[in-house]
């Protein structure tokens, strides 16, 4: 079993909790059984007011983030930061990204990426954004909430050939070639050979589109680090040429050290045709995954089993239709038979 396999009860259960949130509570099955037995099948939706309640908290309460300085800090520069804040959250439609994730951790499970940078990055910036939770995967054995023990957290999307062109026109050439060889390549990816590379889950056969995978993974190497005295921090140092320079200049305090640490790569490849796109060091080392996933509910033993309202909204409202749709089949009976 791949992790794909471990996933897809998750994303079952995600597109199963935004039908019932849009009153799709009935599958086809069920609903031609009902019309069989002329039976109605009317949807008394007592999971959307709740969901929605939540939602208007987060949106209305008007909270935001104060900045304090550390201790012998400067107000000034906690005052600056504090609106840098405040015009991202405006600008980058911060309420916005973060509702998605909400939403859908309140399902099951979602997901954030919240990529910040200090002193260490000089041209630095905020990024917040929701991260589609269909496209996450992740070390399924992983106990920690911002998974921190994991061995590797993935992003997928699905691409065309043209689209594969486009984002990676310095692979068009041999991704020509590795098409024009796509038997033999199948040949090589059967799952009979092996059980972890399944090509129905890379390929899609309807559409022609490949599964483009970007992995981050975590492993200890020798670094560079910097250990800021005045703030009693170690960061791992990525910058050089100018940059470099330039932050020691306004850091004279800053200690450069050589230490094991816990090194972040990123690999892009597509497994539908076993080709490796690039493998490089993540440009930000700070030890922590870009994507930090979120569940209403803590309560499972590892990450993957967290869990959100609709876990335990479902059987009420499943439960709430059918009696109502019962007492409603039992009036139009004895009306028509009156």
């Amino acid at each position: 079993r791949s992790e794909f396999d471990n996933f897809r009860t998750i994303y079952n259960k995600v597109e199963e909790g935004y039908n019932y949130l849009a009153a799709k509570q009935f599958s086809a099955s069920q609903i031609a059984w009902y019309k069989a037995q002329r039976r109605p099948t009317d949807v008394f939706n007592i999971v959307f007011p709740v969901f929605n309640n939540v939602l208007g908290d987060f949106y209305t309460n008007g909270s935001s983030i104060k900045v304090f300085p550390k201790a012998g800090g400067n107000y000034a520069i906690a005052e600056k930061i504090q609106a840098l804040l405040e015009h991202y959250s405006y600008e980058g439609e911060f309420d916005f990204y973060i509702g998605e994730t909400i939403l859908a951790g309140l399902i099951q499970k979602g997901y954030v990426y919240p990529r910040w940078t200090d002193e260490l990055e000089i041209d630095g910036s905020l990024v917040i954004k929701n991260v589609d939770e269909f496209e996450v995967v992740f070390d399924s054995a992983a106990k920690e909430a911002f998974l921190d023990d994991a061995r590797f957290v993935s992003r997928s999307r699905w691409m065309t050939k043209e689209e594969l062109f486009k984002n990676f026109p310095k692979h068009k050439a041999k991704l020509k070639e590795y098409f024009e060889n796509k038997e033999d390549i199948d040949l090589r990816i059967s799952p009979e050979e092996f059980e972890e590379i399944n090509d129905v889950e890379f390929y899609d056969h309807a559409t022609g589109k490949y599964r483009i995978i970007e992995t981050h993974e975590m492993d200890y190497e020798q670094a560079e680090v910097v250990y800021d005295s005045v703030k009693g921090t170690f960061e791992i140092f990525t910058l050089q040429g100018k940059k470099r320079l330039l932050y020691f200049a306004t850091n004279p305090q800053a200690q450069l050290l050589d230490q094991t640490v816990r090194i972040k790569t990123v690999t892009t490849f597509i497994p539908g045709l076993c080709y490796q796109i690039e493998k490089k060091n993540a440009d930000i080392q700070d030890g922590r995954y870009d994507i930090i996933p979120f569940s209403a509910y803590n309560y499972g033993r590892r990450c993957i089993d967290h869990f959100g309202i609709f876990q335990n909204a479902k059987g009420p409202q499943d439960s709430y239709n059918q009696w109502h749709n019962r007492v409603q089949d039992i009036i139009n009976k004895q009306i028509n038979a009156g």
